[in-house]
């Protein structure tokens, strides 16, 4: 029995629209989960006095969002993002990521200061603690 030339194009045809609903909730799916993840990174609000290194990058006094976040199947904590309150800054970090007991809504910024410079050290909010990788220039100016 030979296939008719009508009805093959109706079963590509067919075929070509399940792909693409496929694709279509595959995407959507893939959104739901990501606005899930973001939804979960802890953030806080800092105000700080003073400008500082974060890894190599040195950045102004002013008012900052933190966000302790995930990525590449990293733990939440694993990465800080950093970000000014008017959007024109945006720098992240890789830390280790800690946690506490539940319930603990201690928040901080800790900072080591070598000299005349501040170098974030460490980020904790609530349960999680991210300790931030040490710049080299952080390194060097502590071996001096």
């Amino acid at each position: 029995m030979t296939q008719q030339p009508g009805n093959r194009l109706i079963a590509e045809d067919i075929m070509k629209r399940v792909r693409i609903v496929g694709a279509v909730v595959a995407i959507v799916l893939l959104i739901a989960l990501v606005g899930e993840a973001t939804a979960m990174s802890p953030r806080m609000r800092a105000n700080i006095g003073f400008s500082f290194f974060a890894s190599d990058r040195e950045l102004p006094a002013g008012e900052y969002w933190i966000e302790m976040a995930g990525s590449g199947g990293r733990p939440i904590g694993s990465t800080v993002v950093l970000r000014s309150a008017d959007g024109a800054i945006a720098h992240t970090m890789f830390a280790n990521a800690f946690s506490y007991r539940e319930g603990d809504q201690t928040a901080y910024l800790l900072f080591n200061r070598i000299g005349r410079s501040y170098f974030l050290s460490k980020a904790r909010y609530g349960s999680l603690e991210s300790s931030l990788v040490r710049s080299r220039s952080e390194k060097v100016l502590k071996r001096a």
